[in-house]
């Protein structure tokens, strides 16, 4: 399949699952990402920050940003990181940990409709809601499109069923890609 067809490619069914992460804390969210590679966006009081990487072990990891500097935790007030890791669950589309000061943290995850990976046979779990599902992609800053392969940053938009009145809706988008 051509990236264009990939991107042009109907809504897909999946399922939307959001659950708490941690106690609430940065480090708590922190800890959790100390498995994997995970990549994201840490909004602080000096800007927002590219992650290219946690590191370090869970109660002292770290943040590192795409120019190889270490992120301030007490500086942060929002984080985004997504799971850049191929994962050998078929069903698992995209995966990203929330945190926001004040609120806490969540994980999000987009998984496959079940039927279509195991024959319905895994359990729904308390969070999961029917979803559709598309990739989609964005033109990295500083790349070199179009003529030199441009650097895309992936992720997977999300919809949901509004109940009222039945319109599909735009809920969230996870990201998925890498950083150029």
């Amino acid at each position: 399949m051509s990236e264009t067809e990939r991107y042009d490619a109907p809504l897909q069914r999946g399922m939307l699952t959001d659950t708490s992460c941690g106690d609430g804390t940065l480090a708590s969210v922190l800890a959790e990402a100390t498995t994997g590679r995970w990549q994201g966006v840490a909004y602080t009081t000096a800007g927002a920050c590219a992650l290219r990487e946690v590191y370090g072990e869970a109660g002292t990891a770290r943040l590192r940003n795409t120019d190889g500097k270490e992120v301030d935790p007490d500086t942060v007030y929002e984080l985004r990181l997504w799971s850049v890791e191929t994962s050998s669950d078929e069903s698992l589309l995209a995966r990203e940990l929330r945190w926001l000061n004040g609120t806490g943290g969540v994980e999000v995850t987009v998984r496959r409709k079940a039927e279509a990976v195991d024959g319905g046979k895994a359990a729904a779990g308390e969070s999961d809601r029917p979803c559709w599902y598309r990739h989609n992609s964005y033109l990295q800053h500083g790349a070199s499109a179009p003529y030199k392969g441009s650097d895309a940053m992936t992720s997977i938009e999300v919809f949901t069923e509004e109940a009222a009145y039945g319109n599909t809706v735009f809920v969230d988008e996870i990201m998925t890609g890498r950083w150029n």
